[in-house]
């Protein structure tokens, strides 16, 4: 059927960010249904027809032996965490801005709001270096081995002067445990229409170089393993952090099957001006840019990326570090304004039935995690996730576990007869006493309560005796050395002493 205007061909091409840079234009509406079906037909030709060299052979294969894919039972919801995703390397962590217990403590948030038993949850798997060649190339990741590199990276100097071993187990294996989550997560949105990693999202680091608390590249490596694993030809990055994702946009520069949407603050970091090239959708922001403003300019971004590509599978990069007061971001979005973008987006894509999975990304203030949790409530409360828990809302414990209705101090046989007084749940008077085990979770309880991470808890003579053996000696010792206070409790339990070593988060 012959059409007035360019050929489609020619429209097709004009867009395309290879030759002419990012999309700036809504295009015209007599030309968007010539659009959509040309760059239909060449994205599937692209990825159907273009020959396979060996180097893609290669990955093919690597991505076909991996375990990072695994089945999930229809028990757990598809948000993924692991206790493994914080940093914690001895308080040098905290010479970053970037808060590294914050995966934790939104975790958490959801638990103590009882929107998140914490069994439900889904554990992923450490990506292998196998898995990690898939987008990296063996020079980077033996660059890794070096600790000044992992230190220019992370943006941490002091880690340049520690033994790399050190370095791999209490940075990279965090960051490696969240590569795992992040592809996992593709898996899980296909299966049950969205998904969540409580991690990931380290959209400044590409197959040759990381930077910006980046040392994987979670998003290549996520888009890469879904093209192989679950049949997808079209996919869409959405990436709404405060900084540019210049990772992902090298890393797809030549990929028509990738379509990114990136709103960004330009005067910031990385001030990547070649990878500014490979965005199709540019949404430059200045510092300062309010809540109305930055989510009047959604509105129009999502609509124009509507119009642009129909994607298979939506990759939502959902940094909070463009919350009021964010030191690096240096945008003033309030928190009800993180909350709302996320629902659009959600809504963008349950709209159009499309698959969606959310990485945390970036977020440089103790508030990101509630914020991050409070936005996550939300889209559970307007139904566009599932949080579906059997203990209902207000009534889990840290360990997922059913929190016992309170009593006043002192009354009914469980009663608490040490540690805070009272402020531990008590069980209905028609329950016998607790046993060891009701005991330990009470103890954690009471734990999350006083913001106390326990290590240990043991009867006073079992404490002794392991106290006495040098292995556990040196590792007492170690908590001891740590810039955190550690602490002794006093439980008792059916009139039997406890012992609980703890340490404040």
């Amino acid at each position: 059927m012959a059409a007035s205007g360019p050929p489609v061909s020619a429209v097709a091409t004009s867009l395309r960010r290879r030759a002419f840079g990012s999309l700036r234009v809504i295009p015209t509406h007599s030309h968007r249904k010539q659009i959509l079906f040309a760059m239909a037909a060449s994205s599937s030709s692209s990825s159907e027809a273009a020959p396979m060299g060996p180097a893609d052979g290669i990955r093919r294969d690597r991505i076909l032996s991996s375990k990072l894919y695994f089945d999930v039972p229809p028990s757990k919801v598809p948000v993924i965490y692991s206790s493994s995703y914080d940093i914690a390397f001895f308080g040098i962590e905290k010479l970053h801005p970037f808060d590294s217990s914050k995966w934790g403590r939104i975790c958490q948030f959801l638990i103590k709001e009882g929107f998140l038993d914490k069994k439900q949850t889904v554990e992923p798997l450490e990506a292998s270096k196998d898995d990690l060649l898939v987008v990296h190339s063996e020079s980077y990741l033996s660059s890794l081995k070096s600790s000044l590199n992992v230190a220019i990276i992370i943006e941490v100097p002091p880690v340049a002067l520690l033994p790399n071993c050190l370095v791999q187990n209490k940075v990279l294996y965090p960051f490696r445990k969240q590569v795992g989550g992040s592809i996992l997560a593709a898996k899980l949105a296909k299966e049950r229409g969205w998904a969540i990693n409580i991690g990931g999202g380290f959209h400044h680091c590409s197959a040759e170089k990381g930077g910006g608390f980046c040392a994987y590249a979670d998003i290549s490596l996520c888009i890469q393993f879904a093209f192989v694993l679950l049949n997808i030809s079209r996919l869409m990055i959405i990436d709404l952090d405060a900084h540019q994702g210049n990772g992902h946009e090298i890393d797809f520069s030549n990929d028509r099957r990738v379509y990114i949407l990136d709103m960004y603050n330009a005067g910031i970091y990385p001030f990547d001006f070649e990878a500014k090239r490979y965005i199709d959708q540019k949404v430059e922001l200045a510092s300062g840019t309010k809540t109305k403003e930055y989510l009047d300019k959604l509105d129009e971004a999502l609509e124009v990326a509507r119009n642009n590509f129909n994607p298979e599978l939506v990759v939502y990069n959902a940094g909070t570090d463009i919350l009021d007061g964010d030191p690096l971001g240096r945008l003033k979005i309030s928190p009800d304004g993180v909350t709302t973008r996320d629902e659009k987006v959600f809504r963008f894509a349950r709209e159009r039935n499309i698959p969606l999975l959310m990485l945390t990304s970036g977020g440089y203030m103790k508030s990101s995690a509630r914020v991050i949790a409070d936005s996550i409530i939300n889209l559970s409360k307007k139904n566009l996730i599932a949080l579906d828990s059997p203990l209902g809302r207000n009534c889990s414990s840290p360990d997922g576990v059913l929190r016992l209705p309170r009593q006043k101090s002192g009354s009914g046989p469980c009663s608490p007869r040490g540690g805070h007084g009272g402020s531990l749940p008590t069980c209905p008077p028609s329950a016998s006493r607790p046993n060891f085990g009701d005991a330990y979770l009470r103890i954690r309880s009471d734990a999350a309560y006083f913001d106390i991470n326990y290590v240990i808890v043991v009867h006073p003579v079992v404490f002794l005796t392991l106290l006495c053996q040098p292995t556990s000696l040196t590792v007492f010792l170690t908590l001891l050395c740590q810039p955190t206070s550690l602490t002794v409790f006093l439980h008792f339990v059916r009139d039997e002493p406890l012992v609980a070593l703890g340490r404040t988060r």
